[in-house]
């Protein structure tokens, strides 16, 4: 629960920078930038590395961006890199492949262990973090999986992003010599919530609860032991 608490007092720091800014968005321009910041174990949220030191693709891109919407997010660690991921403001995007990316050794073991360790990333749209499960242990074979599709559902009010959800499906069993095709899709939904309030949901310590559980749950029902 320490980390809940400490990161919602951060989440306070960034809101109130937020709300400094009008963050309008032009249909089909910007506001959808995706930007990663940090990759760690769930469990010590004090280890964290930069996103790209686990070899993630970054799509078609020339160069690795870094972005910093404040002071208050640059005293606090964040330091974001351009994703590569093409979104626009209320441009939905079918499902889209990222780039391809082969297995060696070296990645093979860089992203067994990620997953061995229960690594998350975590990256932002338009100042709003979200989560994401690097991989997961298949509970049949005790083989390692990583995610290779993300699914994101991001809300807006007016000219305003108010709510992001994504969903990390599909897996592929790391093994050398395998070819992984990394992908993603984005759904716009006009939502109720008002950018005054976007942040409300991740100051609730159930929001992290429920996330966690419902990963145990699932990964139980798979195994044959479910939770109640």
């Amino acid at each position: 629960m320490k980390f809940v608490h400490v990161f919602a007092i951060s989440l306070l720091v960034i809101s109130v920078v937020s709300d400094e800014h009008t963050h309008l968005v032009i249909h089909g321009q910007g506001g959808g930038g995706l930007w990663m910041n940090t990759v760690g174990p769930y469990h010590n949220r004090q280890e964290t590395y930069a996103y790209f030191s686990l070899p993630f693709c970054s799509g078609p891109k020339d160069r690795i961006s870094h972005y910093h919407e404040s002071l208050s997010e640059a005293l606090q660690g964040i330091d974001l890199v351009f994703s590569g991921y093409e979104m626009d403001f209320k441009e939905d995007v079918p499902r889209k492949t990222l780039c391809m990316v082969e297995l060696t050794k070296d990645k093979v073991e860089t992203f067994s262990y990620a997953v061995s360790k229960e690594y998350w990333y975590q990256m932002y749209i338009d100042g709003l973090p979200i989560w994401g499960k690097v991989g997961e242990k298949n509970p049949s074979d005790n083989t390692l999986s990583i995610y290779t599709h993300k699914k994101f559902e991001i809300g807006y009010n007016g000219k305003q992003i108010v709510d992001i959800n994504l969903n990390t499906e599909e897996k592929k069993v790391l093994a050398v010599g395998e070819k992984i095709e990394f992908s993603y899709e984005v759904t716009w939904k006009p939502s109720a919530v008002k950018f005054e309030n976007r942040f409300d949901k991740y100051l609730d310590p159930n929001f992290f609860q429920h996330r966690i559980i419902k990963r145990w749950r699932h990964l139980a029902v798979l195994s044959g032991n479910e939770i109640h």
